[in-house]
């Protein structure tokens, strides 16, 4: 019987982020594979208008009422946006969800017209998206919004017929939490595909360098810039003339470089803001190394794209980055939360015997495991067995 795929999203595929990012490299990749993955996805101007501006103003009633809202909205929206094309569709129909909420009311819709339809969810939290939320501070915890998205979100995975996660450490988080609760889902349908990087987008840089280390990610808590900025100042003592680049934006921008003046290291790094691809790439160029003191990782798009160009990394010891390292290896792992592993981790980096062998053995391995073709060839894999 022929197959209809559809991929379905509540984030267009256009958006900045590791989410849109690996959706829009897994429609390409399967499109050179010959296999034609119709899109479904809520358009900006829409979410903006039904979605995001509500959700705004509910918050400020009751946090996470706007999370569980948008939520639902997103749902019907789908629905409305792909009812018409998966219906009207020859064969069985396939349905691709970027989370565990964007298919459930076509899924259902479609079983009461008594079309045949099998699902695959996939998973880019580090285990629960709910409690990814909770933890974001998105849904209070131990709150009746928080329990409203967990149930949402079981009913996505049992409606489900496989659900992919990108990591290992994200498959035992999510078991691990709903072991907490009195939710269960079959194990045998968890199934792990770590995330790709484009074929074009592997680049080995030269041995020109303006920074030391660089840090591409978002400035929030938990991505640990703060532990990292206190590194940088115990590192100061040793090596005076550290260079920092730190790409990304966010509401800690202006304490973190308050922090910087404080330990009197303003001098040694540079807060670049937010940048195009392009632009970190030529970040990335210029800088020796690579450092992510996070507190909590899935399978880290930023960790990949060092990989792949053959920048030795220090990173903390957290969710799947030790699925890309192998420590003292090709890079360093170090204990999170801690100013001064993360300094001796970077110390360590620093003065290695060769710098060249561990950037060989990154690039090697990463291009081995990690292209972004493979992980659409697991995917297909999969699809074409449910």
């Amino acid at each position: 019987m022929v197959k209809n795929y559809f991929m379905l999203t509540c984030d267009n595929v256009n958006n900045i982020g590791g989410k849109s990012s690996q959706t829009k490299h897994l429609l390409d990749e399967m499109g050179k594979l010959g296999e034609k993955i119709n899109l479904i996805q809520i358009p900006k101007y829409l979410d903006y208008i039904l979605v995001l501006v509500p959700l705004y103003f509910l918050n400020k009633f009751h946090k996470g009422l706007g999370h569980v809202y948008a939520l639902y909205v997103r749902m019907f929206i789908i629905l409305i946006l792909g009812i018409g094309r998966v219906l009207f569709s020859r064969g069985e129909i396939v349905l691709i969800s970027q989370d565990a909420y964007a298919f459930q009311y076509l899924n259902k819709f479609c079983l009461l017209f008594k079309r045949r339809t099998k699902s695959l969810v996939i998973i880019h939290s580090l285990g629960s998206l709910t409690n990814e939320a909770v933890k974001d501070k998105r849904l209070l915890d131990k709150d009746w919004t928080t329990s409203r998205s967990l149930n949402i979100e079981i009913k996505g995975y049992n409606l489900a017929s496989k659900i992919v996660l990108v990591s290992n450490a994200a498959k035992k988080e999510l078991l691990t939490h709903l072991k907490s609760t009195h939710y269960r889902i079959e194990e045998k349908k968890l199934l792990v595909i770590h995330n790709g990087i484009p074929d074009q987008e592997q680049e080995v840089f030269s041995n020109s360098f303006y920074y030391d280390f660089c840090s591409v990610a978002n400035l929030k808590p938990i991505k640990g810039h703060e532990i990292l900025v206190k590194a940088v100042s115990i590192i100061k003592d040793t090596v005076p003339n550290i260079r920092l680049a730190i790409v990304g934006s966010g509401k800690q921008e202006s304490h973190l470089k308050k922090l910087a003046e404080e330990l009197e290291v303003k001098d040694n790094i540079s807060f670049i803001g937010s940048l195009e691809n392009y632009e970190v790439k030529n970040i990335l160029r210029k800088s020796k190394y690579f450092v992510l003191a996070s507190h909590q990782e899935n399978f880290s798009i930023s960790l990949l794209e060092a990989a792949f160009n053959g920048i030795p990394i220090v990173a903390t010891d957290v969710g799947g980055n030790s699925e890309i390292i192998s420590d003292e290896i090709d890079s360093k792992l170090v204990k999170p939360n801690s100013a001064k592993d993360l300094a001796e981790g970077m110390l360590w980096i620093m003065n290695f015997n060769s710098r060249e062998k561990l950037s060989n053995r990154l690039v090697e391995k990463s291009r081995k495991l990690w292209t972004s073709n493979k992980m659409a060839l697991n995917y297909l894999e999969i699809i074409k067995k449910i």
